[in-house]
């Protein structure tokens, strides 16, 4: 993939199982890239939780597991690796 200019607009695509959640003030792994915002929806299917976040008014898809325990309201920590990350122009 070519570079992108620093101030370049871009968009960014993740899938939702490569994102995780964690407190805000935990500090991330190594490349990886972390973004902050709040549970909007918080709902158990089976195997998995499924929450979506308001990140600066983008809603942002995140899968986790069975137990994850967050709740709406939440304030979070949006981790996901770098090389799971796709920018498109």
């Amino acid at each position: 993939q070519e570079a992108m200019a620093v101030s370049q607009d871009l968009r960014v695509s993740v899938r939702p199982e490569a994102i995780s959640l964690a407190a805000p003030r935990c500090h991330p792994a190594r490349e990886t890239n972390r973004l902050r915002g709040k549970v909007v929806l918080a709902g158990f299917m089976g195997n998995i939780t499924r929450f979506q976040i308001d990140v600066g008014g983008v809603p942002v898809q995140v899968y986790g597991g069975p137990t994850a325990a967050y709740a709406v309201g939440d304030e979070v920590a949006v981790d996901f690796p770098f090389r799971s990350a796709r920018a498109f122009d």
